[in-house]
């Protein structure tokens, strides 16, 4: 009963507006013969592609180290590392203000970016790095970036068929009511193909479909682009850009949202999902998603298309199905505003859910990869996964912390907002306080075991109140420096550099001067200040690149390097007591005073 009503609620409202493009619905396909579904490890492919791309970073890496600064022989420490070093950027949740900000953040490191190739600038670490992941508004950006063959940000920022802010499909309205109108028509026609192909729609779909319109230059948003397309791209045939990570998280039955003890931390890579997890430990080919897969063999129909890029996207980020409830009847005036509202009332209330579904579940009935610790959460009929910071986690470390990954330093983008933060009376106004870190922290601990791939995790801070009294998140620090089995963080926390920042996570719509705001300032703060803040700050980021090799070949830190490392390097202090000066973290603009904003973008 429910799925004709909302086919006929639907189609009433879509018309033909669909008959000319390319279909969101999943397509049957020739089914792929034996196991489908493997055991965890790193897959072959990827570790061909770190291999294929290696001489490019140690080029990157050799141009960055010779203009930062430090004082090191470039070509022996090329010698004394043949198989080259990992390094890894990791951004965080957020919404727009992560996506823009995070953006900022990753001009500064890209060498394409105009003068950040120049003496003291970090451009390059980009180029250098292996690995990229990100969850929630930095999984927007790295869409934005990866289907579209990896544009500068200041291309992003200037087409207005990609990331046009100002009219979002979710506001109240929008300068353009028809043209939003003729897109909801289009979206809804989408989701209504998707359902009478069989499989289970939800507001996840609708908030996907609206995503990749903003995220994917080509027509509609490219309603049957699947994530796994991304291979054939340029970028990923040349191994021009560092591999792609997104996470997602996956609820347990019965759960309303996932836990640090009890949730899933699901990776989606250019080729496969699923999760390192000792519950799990088992990957799946994106192309199988959909198929009637049990215990990890194909046992009924194929299909192609579950893993379309905007329903991906959407699944990482499915807290904005709250934002969606909210304008639900308010996306436009009107009576086919209230028609659409009244859609996507139907597909909440009928449907229950606002998660993204993915039945089958290609993981029914999978033991071999974790054996009498499966989760039946996640091998049930429905795999129902969400936000990848839903579970605290809003900075994507898991996926960089395997141990065949030898990554040897994460730099974390924290644009967070740890709004819920109430700690002893502390109130908070959107900026991040490290909790990420800290809930990271306690889930390794959690999992830690024989039969766990991942590292162990750097020491960090128990407590976000430490963060706060000690100023860790007012500039960049380090963790782990004098550690081993596990990578160096270089911790980079959202602060109001040359702009007000901390935009809340559900805020839907930006003008041009809000875009150009929390891009350079993302700039400015990776770059402080373009070195005005600390003119040895590029060295002591070289300084934290190499420190994992110098461990490695029993080298001892230079006393440039120990100088870096007293100065940024998180001496082990905790600081827990209520600030005594402030009952309320709103840090003041530091272009107060130094001014010298750097803008990237025009």
């Amino acid at each position: 009963m429910m799925k004709g009503l909302l086919q006929f609620v639907i189609l009433g409202l879509a018309g033909s507006a669909h008959a000319l493009r390319d279909s969101y619905a999943p397509q049957t396909t020739a089914c792929p013969k034996g196991q489908i579904v493997r055991p965890g490890g790193i897959l072959d492919k990827e570790k061909e592609y770190i291999s294929s791309r290696r001489q490019k970073m140690n080029k990157a890496l050799s141009e960055f180290l010779g203009r930062s600064g430090i004082d090191l022989d470039i070509q022996e420490f090329v010698n004394n590392n043949p198989d080259g070093i990992n390094i890894a950027h990791a951004f965080s949740g957020g919404g727009y203000r992560a996506m823009l900000s995070g953006a900022g953040s990753l001009a500064a490191i890209d060498s394409r970016t105009p003068g950040s190739t120049e003496q003291g600038q970090l451009g390059g670490l980009l180029q250098a790095a292996s690995y990229i992941s990100g969850l929630s508004g930095g999984s927007w950006l790295m869409t934005s970036l990866y289907f579209n063959e990896i544009p500068t940000i200041g291309d992003l920022v200037a087409d207005p068929n990609i990331w046009d802010l100002q009219n979002p499909l979710f506001a109240e309205g929008g300068l353009n009511i028809l043209e939003t109108m003729d897109q909801w028509r289009n979206i809804l026609s989408d989701v209504t193909d998707k359902m009478a192909a069989g499989f289970p729609v939800s507001i996840t779909d609708s908030w996907g479909r609206a995503l990749a319109r903003q995220f994917i230059g080509l027509p509609d948003g490219g309603p049957g682009v699947q994530w796994s397309d991304m291979k054939q791209s340029n970028w990923f045939q040349s191994q021009g850009a560092p591999y792609p990570i997104i996470v997602i998280d996956g609820m347990s039955d019965g759960a309303t949202s996932p836990t640090l003890q009890e949730g899933t931390v699901f990776e989606v890579t250019p080729y496969e999902l699923g999760s390192f997890d000792a519950g799990l430990n088992a990957f799946v080919p994106l192309e199988c998603i959909g198929s009637d897969i049990d215990n990890g063999i194909i046992d009924g129909q194929c299909y192609s298309g579950v893993d379309n890029a905007g329903f991906i996207t959407g699944t990482s980020s499915s807290v904005f199905n709250k934002a969606v409830e909210k304008v639900v009847g308010k996306i436009a005036p009107g009576a086919l505003g209230s028609a659409i509202g009244r859609v996507l009332s139907v597909i909440l209330d009928r449907t229950g859910l606002s998660y993204g579904a993915y039945r089958p579940n290609p993981f029914q009935n999978y033991q071999s990869g974790c054996g009498n610790q499966c989760s039946r959460g996640v091998t049930g009929r429905t795999l129902k996964l969400v936000d990848g910071g839903e579970d605290g986690q809003v900075i994507p470390f898991q996926p960089l912390l395997h141990r065949d990954r030898n990554v040897d330093v994460i730099f974390a983008f924290d644009n967070n907002d740890d709004t819920t933060g109430n700690w002893q009376n502390v109130q908070n106004f959107n900026w991040p306080t490290g909790s990420s870190v800290v809930d990271t922290q306690q889930r390794i601990r959690l999992q830690q075991g024989s039969n766990n791939p991942i590292t162990t995790f750097p020491e960090v801070p128990k407590d976000p109140l430490t963060f706060l009294n000690l100023g860790l998140t007012a500039r960049p620090t380090f963790f782990g420096c004098f550690e081993t089995g596990s990578p160096l963080i270089v911790y980079i926390a959202n602060y109001p550099y040359t702009y007000y920042s901390n935009t809340s996570t559900f805020k839907l719509q930006y003008d041009t001067a809000e875009v150009l705001g929390l891009v350079n300032n993302g700039y400015n703060l990776v770059t402080q200040l373009n070195g005005t803040r600390d003119s040895e700050w590029s060295t002591c980021v070289a300084c934290a690149v190499i420190q994992r090799s110098n461990q490695r070949n029993n080298i001892e830190p230079s006393k440039q390097c120990r100088q870096c490392f007293q100065k940024y390097c998180w001496n082990k202090q905790e600081l827990t007591a209520d600030p005594t000066t402030s009952k309320y973290y709103n840090p003041s603009l530091l272009q107060d005073e130094i001014d010298n904003e750097l803008t990237i973008a025009t």
